[in-house]
């Protein structure tokens, strides 16, 4: 069930990578320097979440660190498909925090599957999982894509988003 759960997630998150530079452009009329910006902002974030991940380790409840990961890039998208055209640092800020949080949804999956898949079997369950995401970026790009394309981008944000939501109060319950 995680890992349809994370698939899922990758589905919805991969997305945004590749329109992150369209938001800038279209959305907040900037450029090259500004995407950029957006782009080490999320690198940041990342490594943040990482070190965050790394020291503190978790918690007990790793499914459930994966489930309101997935809220915090939900209510962050979200918002990013709200802001006002002149709003491009918020865009910066929430971007990093999103990514903060994204470092929160891959990180404990690996733990999780050795903690609960019996040993002879966890190298199946490892490439199952590894392919499940690797299949589910592409796949949510050209989806995205499109879906960006047709509702516009500002718009997809917030429908992106409101798919993370659900997917992390699925997870979580």
């Amino acid at each position: 069930i995680l890992i349809a759960g994370i698939t899922i997630g990758m589905m919805a998150f991969a997305p945004l990578g590749a329109i992150f530079p369209l938001m800038t452009y279209d959305h907040f009329g900037g450029d090259g320097y500004m995407a950029s910006v957006v782009e080490a902002a999320f690198g940041v974030g990342m490594i943040a979440g990482s070190i965050v991940l790394m020291a503190w380790g978790g918690g007990k409840r790793l499914a459930g660190l994966i489930a309101v990961a997935s809220l915090i890039v939900g209510v962050t998208t979200t918002a990013c498909g709200f802001l006002a055209p002149t709003m491009f640092w918020a865009f910066v800020a929430l971007c990093a925090v999103m990514a903060l949080a994204c470092s929160w949804f891959n990180g404990p999956l690996i733990t999780l599957i050795q903690r609960n898949v019996p040993e002879e079997k966890t190298g199946r369950a490892l490439g199952l999982a590894m392919a499940a995401m690797g299949l589910a970026s592409p796949v949510g790009i050209a989806i995205g894509g499109v879906a960006a394309e047709a509702m516009g981008v500002a718009a997809f944000f917030v429908a992106d988003g409101l798919v993370c939501i659900a997917l992390g109060l699925t997870v979580y319950l």
